[in-house]
């Protein structure tokens, strides 16, 4: 059997090196190339940061990113891989809302140009940075010199973001109709009410539902009884015995199964918060993932990440989602390993029609065909302002850094750092067009 390995990571390097410098900070026309004047203040929120910059001339787009100075410090060599991203269309400030008060971040702004010239060589779609800021979230907001006045308000303000176990059965506290979620029950329970209504349409699976959101009122809390999905409202943690590992002890390891796939077929809100330790085991079972079929078209999640999954199964496997059609995914991510037989990805294993934005996967991913950093297969798919740096070893054809087999789709402002092995029609960002 022929096996290519595609050694990647030292290209993306040297080509991250001449972005970071700003190649010499001139393009062909001689504009300037970096957003000047970055400051950054505490937002209004608990945990988010207004970035602020000059624009620059005839720019429309931006990227913002955050890294925290532990992370850098302990990988320096991979600093620009581990930076997390957000794009900006035609702006010149932009809040980010997932970040930990009380850690130490390095920021930095960019400016997104399509082709950078320099010694008659073209570079197309970088990226060009303005120096790193430090910033501090445990600041009080009247310590950022921009908003002075800010810090008599800001109490109230951290007060109304906090949720807590409803005591009266309303689980929309903030009647945003997405129902709260607060625990791995909870999360359990969204497979008996998949398309997150407040209403359960099968009488056997109404006491579960119940058993996990006790007291609930009539249609959850939400406005007009009338709910439109999910929110995740706290970190949870599949390691619920807290011994470092999956086993037993665990509410979730179901035999050695781990957690069973759920079927979403709503929109679920991360709300910038993390699930650690998804342990699966069903190298027996298809479409696997936190959530495994979202069947149905319209499905959205936005602003989650998973941090330590292991998550094996069969075909269409992904630490996300494991089989996706029309999906929607922003600001979300994926860390840990993932693993299975054909469509494996880092964040789906098999999508159609999907749009995927601001997101990442940083897990090692190991399958035969149709493997990627990203997506597996994804066909007619959208990728914008995503990338992966996970190493992808697979025995088959159709293998690709970020997507294994990309029929028809659309990829801009992406990446992919790790290595890729496998059999046949191996590339560093995509495996078969």
């Amino acid at each position: 059997m022929r096996r290519s390995i595609v050694a990647f990571s030292a290209s993306l390097a040297l080509l991250l090196s001449l972005v970071a410098i700003g190649v010499d900070g001139v393009v062909a026309q001689g504009e300037p190339t970096q957003p000047q004047d970055l400051t950054v203040e505490n937002g209004p929120d608990p945990g988010t940061v207004v970035f602020s910059w000059t624009a620059v001339i005839d720019a429309s787009d931006y990227r913002v990113g955050w890294l925290a100075v532990e992370d850098y410090l302990a990988d320096r060599e991979n600093w620009r891989e581990n930076f997390a991203y957000s794009d900006v269309d035609a702006d010149s400030t932009h809040t980010v809302r997932r970040l930990t008060p009380g850690i130490e971040y390095y920021l930095i702004v960019g400016r997104i140009v399509t082709t950078v010239t320099t010694a008659d060589v073209e570079y197309p779609t970088h990226i060009i940075w303005s120096p790193w800021k430090t910033f501090d979230l445990s600041e009080a907001p009247s310590a950022c010199p921009a908003q002075p006045a800010t810090q008599t308000t800001t109490p109230t303000t951290v007060q109304s973001q906090t949720f807590a176990p409803p005591t009266d059965g309303d689980y929309d506290s903030d009647d945003d109709g997405l129902i709260e979620i607060f625990d791995l029950a909870q999360l359990n329970a969204i497979r008996w009410n998949v398309r997150g209504a407040g209403e359960i349409l099968n009488r056997d699976d109404r006491a579960e539902f119940n058993n996990a959101f006790p007291g609930a009122v009539t249609g959850m809390g939400c406005p007009g009884d009338d709910c439109s999905g999910y929110e995740l409202v706290a970190d949870l943690d599949f390691d619920t015995n807290g011994n470092g590992q999956a086993d037993a002890g665990d509410t979730y390891w179901n035999d050695g199964s781990g957690w069973a796939p759920v079927d979403l077929w709503t929109v679920f809100e991360g709300g910038g918060h993390t699930i650690s330790n998804l342990y699966i085991n069903r190298s027996d079972r298809d479409e696997v993932g936190l959530f495994g079929d979202p069947f149905v078209s319209g499905v959205v999640i936005r602003n989650l990440g998973l941090l330590s999954v292991d998550v094996t199964g069969g075909a269409d496997v992904g630490g996300l989602v494991g089989d996706a059609h029309s999906i929607t995914i922003t600001d979300s991510y994926v860390t840990g390993s993932v693993a299975g037989a054909v469509n494996v990805g880092g964040l789906i294993g098999d999508s159609y029609q999907g749009t995927v934005t601001g997101s990442y996967s940083t897990a090692s991913v190991t399958g035969s065909d149709d493997v990627g950093g990203l997506i597996g297969n994804g066909h007619s798919d959208t990728i914008a302002a995503s990338y992966a740096t996970g190493d992808v070893i697979a025995t088959g054809d159709d293998i690709g850094g970020l997507i294994g087999y990309a029929f028809d789709s659309t990829i801009s402002a992406s990446y992919a750092a790790g290595d890729v092995t496998g059999d046949g029609s191996v590339g560093g960002l995509v495996g078969n067009l």
